[in-house]
C-alpha cells in the first residue's frame, strides 16, 4: 500500500508535459498536457486534494524538473525509461 493518495506519472517533453493522476487503486482520475510554466505547472500541482508523489523517466532535459520539484518540496522519484510505465492506466483511448 502506497503512503500516497495518487501517484503522478509525467512524461516529459521539450516544452509541456503530459500528467497522468492515478489513485491508490490504480485508476486513472486525470490525463493532463501542462506547459512548463512555473505558474501553469504550479496550478495542477495545487489543484490535487490529497498526497502524490511524481514519477518521471530520465532523459536529457530532467536536470530543471527535478530542481522546480525539490524547490516546491514535492516527492518525486526519477526512473529508468526502459522500466517505468508510470502513465501506463491512463493510456487507453479512453483519455
Amino acid at each position: 500500500m502506497t503512503p500516497y493518495d495518487f501517484e503522478i506519472g509525467l512524461d516529459l517533453h521539450k516544452e509541456f508535459s503530459m500528467l497522468a493522476l492515478v489513485d491508490a487503486s490504480g485508476t486513472c482520475v486525470r490525463f493532463d498536457r501542462v506547459e512548463h510554466d512555473p505558474a501553469v505547472l504550479d496550478h495542477y500541482f495545487n489543484s490535487i486534494d490529497g498526497t502524490y508523489r511524481v514519477t518521471f523517466e530520465s532523459n536529457r532535459n530532467w536536470y530543471w524538473l527535478a530542481d522546480y520539484l525539490h524547490e516546491r518540496g514535492i516527492n518525486f522519484i526519477m526512473s529508468n525509461p526502459a522500466l517505468n510505465r508510470a502513465s501506463a492506466p491512463c493510456a487507453s483511448p479512453h483519455h
